[in-house]
């Protein structure tokens, strides 16, 4: 029988692999199984270095999707027959050594001994939405091999299992690889809906210095506020083809059509080809959260996707090339490439910066983030931006070398190394003094090293209670990485009580792990104002 499952393989750089895996099992022989990992899998690479694991029963299908998608992040503890560490939480785990590995076409034969197994706490039972979340996660694990219609279809059928006896954790398991899905499939019909994230930004590593990389930074994307744009076919009695939501500023029109007459410039597009665009919800501009990068793309993507038929979205390499190019025509990317690399894949980005002629900074590593963020925006207002912010910059912005130094050390031995460990109040606090370090460079712009006396209030208020909060960008949103809904709920009830702000004041909201979300989508939504 197939038993699906969790492995976890120690990587050659000693890092933790945690991948969905379902070995042949004999019921009656349950000190031996047999894995069929691909040739190209971490897994496959892991045990044939190392020799050993540890495969995991569970019930948590949230996990196990995650698993799937390369962003699962669970807490671990050290393993005690083999090299390595298991999940803290499962239902039974079984660690093991390889006995024998045969290689047979693109996966091999991998025959385990199991070395010792442990029962952590009970299965919970059977459940039709957890089966049928498993059952998607294998499908989505065949994007590339199987054909995306069936896939597609397959997915549907499953989705009413899901709605009709699953729990939040099923739906949020279950909505993760309904996204991966569409984010492969061609569109099949005339309009779109694009979702993104919100990006902040926790300063630079460096500014242009001769022949060094300059810029860089660490940036996290958030699913809330999200920009989200629909595009349709072409209407006539539209003016100049744009409807916003009554909820959204009117102020940005000038700036859509800007952005569609420099799309039908850049791109030779033919101007009655273009599709109107209804802009259905925004964030506030200039208030750290990246608006300006995000909303570019999805409108480009979304024109792109619907005029320009012989680009293959389904493939990755080609939606990045292609994105990559639109953020370089409409010059995003100048210095931070931080919301270009949040647009197309999310999570806690740190971009390397940019060398001399580059047009892009290059993307070292996604850390992954703490579950929940908690967004505080006082009433105050917006940073510079535009020609105040460029001149700004050009004449008053310096980070030393001996500053960028220091702050790249902590990002090495502090930020990056409590992030992978999940530990929340230690990354939070860490990023915050890393801001602080930055805001300082930039204080004969801002006035200190924060936007305003009340953040660096407030900065200090949480930093006296073991808390971090980072300014994002030129503020005024700060950032708290919080474990639970609860503890953000308390935070915000601590900061309203103690600086009187306003409950609008406060979004909390998960980090984004995916990048924007392309979805086909049937007619146009009313509502909007032309």
């Amino acid at each position: 029988m197939i038993l699906e499952g969790i492995v976890t393989t120690r990587s050659a750089d000693g890092t933790i692999n945690v991948a969905p895996m379902g070995p042949e099992i004999d019921p009656n022989r349950p000190q031996e199984f047999i894995l069929k990992p691909f040739e190209s899998s971490r897994t496959y690479e892991n045990l044939a270095r190392h020799g050993e694991g540890v495969f995991h029963i569970t019930d948590d299908v949230l996990l196990l999707a995650q698993a799937v998608l390369g962003i699962a992040n669970p807490p671990l503890q050290p393993a005690r027959q083999v090299e390595g560490k298991r999940l803290s939480d499962c239902c039974r785990y079984l660690e093991f050594r390889v006995r024998e590995f045969t290689q047979q076409g693109p996966r091999a034969r991998i025959t385990c001994d199991v070395l010792e197994e442990g029962n952590i706490r009970e299965f919970f039972g059977l459940n039709r939405a957890k089966h049928a979340v498993v059952e998607a996660a294998i499908i989505v694990s065949r994007i590339g091999i199987l054909p995306l219609a069936d896939i597609s279809q397959q997915m549907h059928s499953l989705q009413s299992l899901v709605d009709k006896t699953g729990a939040p954790s099923e739906r949020e398991a279950f909505d993760l690889l309904r996204r991966e899905v569409s984010r492969h499939e061609q569109p099949v019909c005339q309009s779109l809906r694009i979702t993104t994230p919100s990006r902040l930004h926790f300063g630079f590593f460096a500014t242009p210095r001769e022949e060094k990389r300059a810029w860089g930074g660490i940036g996290l994307m958030v699913d809330e506020p999200a920009v989200v744009v629909e595009i349709h076919p072409p209407d006539e009695n539209q003016v100049d083809g744009i409807t916003l939501a009554n909820s959204v500023d009117a102020g940005i029109r000038p700036r859509l059509i800007r952005l569609i007459e420099s799309t039908i410039q850049v791109f030779d597009i033919d101007r009655a080809s273009i599709p109107s665009i209804h802009v259905a919800s925004l964030p506030p501009a200039h208030m750290g959260l990246g608006l300006g990068t995000q909303l570019t793309l999805a409108v480009a993507e979304g024109i792109l996707r619907i005029v320009r038929r012989g680009i293959d979205w389904s493939k990755e390499s080609a939606r990045r090339e292609t994105l990559h190019d639109a953020a370089v025509k409409f010059g995003r990317g100048r210095r931070s490439a931080i919301g270009i690399h949040g647009y197309i894949d999310g999570g806690l980005v740190v971009d390397a910066g940019k060398l001399p002629g580059e047009s892009i900074g290059t993307k070292i590593m996604t850390l992954p983030p703490p579950p929940l963020a908690l967004l505080v925006t006082p009433p105050l207002p917006p940073g510079p931006h535009g020609e105040t912010e460029e001149t700004a910059i050009a004449r008053d912005v310096s980070i030393l070398p001996e500053t960028s130094r220091e702050l790249l050390d902590m990002l090495v031995r502090d930020i990056a190394p409590n992030a992978i460990a999940g530990k929340t109040p230690e990354f939070g606090l860490m990023l915050a003094r890393f801001n602080r370090l930055v805001g300082q460079s930039f204080a004969a712009v801002q006035g200190g090293p924060y936007a305003s006396p009340l953040l660096e209030s407030i900065v200090r208020f949480l930093a006296d209670r073991g808390i971090g909060a980072s300014q994002s960008s030129w503020g005024p949103t700060l950032y708290v990485p919080v474990d639970h809904q609860t503890e953000a709920e308390a935070i915000r009830a601590d900061l309203m009580a103690n600086f009187s702000l306003p409950a609008r004041s406060f979004i909390i909201t998960s980090p984004n792990r995916r990048g924007a979300l392309v979805e086909p989508i049937l007619g146009r939504q009313e509502g909007g104002r032309a």
